[in-house]
């Protein structure tokens, strides 16, 4: 992969930026306000999105596959 890293869902200081890629990858959207609408946090407004219809189980395949590849780095390195 080129370029930087895809945060990691499982990092309580990078939830934040993990919500907001992921909204930014997965929820249709034509302008920034339909990806957080009126939630007062990216993590909320994900959370919201990975129970609505919008959010595909190929979506959700996804998501876990970037995670995946995290914890395979990690086993690698340890």
């Amino acid at each position: 992969m080129i370029g930087p890293a895809l945060p990691r869902r499982d990092r309580p200081s990078l939830r934040a930026k993990y919500c907001r890629l992921m909204l930014i990858f997965f929820k249709p959207w034509r302008n920034v306000e339909d990806l957080r609408e009126d939630h007062p946090s990216w993590s909320e407004a994900f959370d919201v999105f990975l129970h609505s219809p919008a959010c595909t189980q190929t979506a959700k395949t996804l998501m876990r596959n970037m995670q995946v590849f995290h914890e395979c780095k990690d086993s690698r390195d340890e």
